[in-house]
């Protein structure tokens, strides 16, 4: 992997548009500033194309998701475990350097399988992966079953569930827009194509729905922030669009709207804070910005700086909450997208530093 040439701008002109490819710097300092860190730790990522591996702590309640977030909490999976920590502990644990390789201090929920994918909301933590434990029921020769995995910090209560007949790719989590309690509802994409729905409260968790065949494998869903749209991707160029009802937990293909795109397999999607745009990768390096108000047509396409080739693949893709703005694309490897949605084309990419490559991470 080469992370130090320099990408200069680009124009590749065809006969139905003009392709650009965005400047690429090592260190953008609107972004990156003198006293950013940089955390060395150990990320087990068992999925070579599975990267959405690192969360921050958001809140279903306004207020408290600007006032609990001043100082931000981290989740990653480690081995069996999701680790976290806060964002003070990283600025406290060595003031004479901004690349940590010391252990800061972790707390960690431990569950049954090692998981590929997380969420959290409002301190509840779901993870989706791969299951192999016996079950004389659902798995009786321990194959490799989907797995669902919910930590609730109401009742300290962690629950393990196998689910679906491959690996699970992606999992959310929504609190019910109707509901005034702890009522919140999980949907996991499986590579049996199959889209699984799952209500959560404090006293149990229940399957609330026959599981969804969309035919292909399924890699991410995402509900927008005002619970009426989801989003689901997978191994097709298609993205389905549907609106849920709180109140209607039925799946329904037929619910489902479909855009037929130029992209390969879909791999992220995220809701703008407006909830009418939203954006979707793909692996092969092209992500498509969709308003729903008029989906005949993305209003903007974003290109990978090595389409087409797995390091340049895209992976993840997040959007900035309430009005910062901001959208991030993570290539495969070692380059991140930001992209200002008050002007699609004020679009910079990082180049990650060498050195968090060399150093081998703590345990």
């Amino acid at each position: 992997m080469t992370i130090d040439t320099q990408v200069n701008k680009t124009y590749v002109v065809s006969t139905n548009e003009q392709r650009s490819f965005p400047d690429a710097h090592r260190f953008a300092s609107c972004v990156l500033s003198n006293t950013s860190h940089y955390l060395n730790i150990a990320i087990s990522s068992p999925h070579w194309q599975l990267k959405d591996l690192l969360v921050s702590s958001s809140y279903s309640n306004f207020n408290d998701d600007i006032n609990n977030n001043l100082d931000p909490t981290f989740y990653f999976p480690y081995k069996n475990s999701i680790f976290s920590f806060n964002y003070s502990s990283i600025l406290s644990s060595d003031l004479n350097s901004n690349i940590h390789t010391k252990i800061i201090k972790y707390s960690s929920i431990k569950f049954q399988s090692s998981p590929r994918c997380l969420k959290t909301l409002d301190g509840i933590v779901v993870t989706g992966g791969i299951s192999t434990t016996y079950d004389p029921d659902t798995n009786p020769i321990g194959l490799h079953k989907g797995s669902f995995s919910i930590y609730n910090p109401i009742n300290s209560i962690t629950e393990n569930i196998q689910i679906g007949e491959f690996i699970t790719n992606s999992v959310s989590i929504n609190k019910l827009s109707t509901s005034n309690s702890s009522h919140y509802r999980s949907y996991l994409c499986n590579n049996d194509k199959f889209l699984y729905q799952f209500d959560i409260t404090p006293s149990r968790i229940i399957q609330t729905a026959n599981p969804l065949y969309l035919k292909t494998a399924l890699n991410h869903s995402i509900l927008s922030n005002d619970g009426k749209t989801q989003i689901v991707v997978g191994d097709t160029s298609k993205i389905f669009i549907s609106h849920p009802l709180d109140n209607n937990p039925i799946l329904n293909s037929n619910n489902y709207d479909i855009i037929q795109t130029e992209g390969d397999c879909g791999f992220s999607t995220s809701f703008l804070p407006n909830n009418n745009l939203f954006i979707t990768c793909f692996q092969d390096g092209l992500a498509l910005i969709y308003d729903l108000r008029n989906l005949s047509n993305p209003i903007h396409k974003i290109y990978s700086t090595r389409p087409k080739t797995q390091p340049g693949a895209f992976r993840v893709v997040k959007t900035s909450d309430y009005n910062n703005d901001l959208i991030c694309i993570s290539e495969h490897q070692g380059r991140v997208h930001l992209i200002d949605t008050r002007n699609f084309n004020n679009h910079s990419v990082l180049l990650l530093p060498k050195y968090l490559y060399n150093v081998p991470p703590s345990v």
